[in-house]
């Protein structure tokens, strides 16, 4: 193994850790969802639209799609409830299930899923 994939897998490593405490801060985020107080609630929404793009975007460029196309639906969804200023009861569910979703992926991922883990990069560094 080349030190090109040796860094990439300190990378994909250190990503499913930092993966954990990223998806806590969406948790504190979203706690206050079921407020009706849209002054309180939009900067919630706002926040944890912000967190969950972040884990989508650092998901999907190292190579956990799966994650990834969680953490959009989930994006698509707290968008979806920032533009109507607060989920409806369906939404609120779609979102909870969603960010379950997500915490399944994320408390089950393991290095090796990373489409990063076993790719050849020995063709780079020559």
């Amino acid at each position: 193994m080349n030190t090109m994939q040796n860094e990439v897998r300190a990378l994909v490593e250190r990503h499913c850790v930092t993966l954990r405490s990223e998806l806590a801060e969406v948790d504190v985020s979203l706690e206050g969802l079921e407020t009706k107080d849209v002054p309180t609630l939009m900067p919630l929404l706002f926040a944890g639209i912000e967190r969950v793009h972040k884990i989508k975007g650092s998901s999907g460029s190292i190579g956990f799609t799966e994650i990834s196309a969680s953490a959009a639906q989930l994006e698509k969804n707290l968008r979806e409830a920032y533009a109507q200023e607060g989920p409806d009861a369906a939404l609120s569910q779609t979102i909870a299930s969603d960010l379950a979703r997500l915490h399944e992926l994320v408390n089950n991922v393991q290095p090796e899923q990373s489409r990063l883990w076993n790719t050849d990069f020995s063709a780079l560094s020559s």
